[in-house]
């Protein structure tokens, strides 16, 4: 039996012959309304070109540049510890105590402990006797907290959680004293965790659009437990995920922004 080599060009041929059987075999079949027309935007089906290279070459493109520099996604980080790149702009800003509010401390109670050097207070929907906690709706707390009242404002995997994050941002621009650090880590990538609603992902470039009143002085994504798999382990199970032979939830992502309020 003669072996056909694996050159680039019979790949191609090969490829623009199984796609083209594809499109025929779905126009064949009633299911041009689907393929043909929905995906190629085409009332009549046309199968592509022998040569893959024109195929290509015939897609839409434009030489222009794009009108932002954020096409691509940026270098990310390892992080790891937050609590350490806050306590690195602390020192950096000379922000060495005073006020410090934590958003949605009141389940993990780490704020308190990471950062015992200020005057702490944690706001949250959820009340806890073992930290002192502002019951409030930090979208909206202009009557409990007053504007340019606080050194640091933080924040750790809360904002997915909020169905309107933009005001968020504008509270804690509010808040925050001129000179004031903001930190906010959230998820670009997590499983599905209601507490008691997931509502949203975010990538660096978002946070630096919420914050935009701030001077960004660190945003960048964190794959510090990109591959660790997530199954779940909530006893609820409202957390849980398929697993299969690769694991559980396998892109676990980090996003973060460092802002800082302007002092005029």
């Amino acid at each position: 039996m003669k072996l056909r080599s694996f050159t680039p060009g019979n790949i191609k041929r090969k490829a623009a012959s199984l796609l083209g059987g594809y499109f025929k075999r779905g126009a064949n079949t009633g299911m041009n309304t689907l393929i043909g027309r929905d995906l190629c935007h085409d009332d009549a089906w046309k199968p592509p070109p022998k040569s893959m290279d024109n195929y290509f070459a015939a897609m839409p493109h434009t030489t222009e540049p794009l009108a932002h520099d954020h096409n691509t996604m940026p270098d990310c980080v390892v992080i790891g510890d937050f609590y350490e790149l806050s306590r690195k702009y602390l020192r950096l800003n000379d922000i060495s105590g005073g006020k410090m509010l934590e958003i949605g401390g009141s389940i993990a109670r780490n704020g308190m402990k990471q950062f015992p050097e200020f005057d702490y207070l944690n706001v949250d929907l959820l009340d806890n006797d073992e930290i002192h906690t502002l019951v409030a709706d930090i979208t909206d707390c202009k009557d409990t907290i007053e504007s340019e009242s606080m050194d640091f404002v933080f924040s750790m995997h809360v904002l997915e959680h909020i169905a309107e994050p933009w005001k968020v941002a504008e509270e804690i621009t509010r808040i925050l004293k001129p000179g004031g650090l903001t930190v906010t880590v959230t998820f670009w990538a997590w499983r599905y965790h209601p507490t008691p609603i997931d509502y949203w992902r975010y990538s660096s470039e978002c946070l630096k659009f919420l914050f935009k009143e701030t001077e960004c002085l660190e945003a960048n994504f964190d794959s510090s437990c990109r591959r660790t798999t997530r199954q779940g382990k909530w006893p609820n199970k409202a957390d849980s995920v398929p697993v299969d032979e690769r694991g559980g939830w396998l892109e676990s992502w980090n996003v973060y922004h460092v802002g800082r309020k302007p002092l005029t």
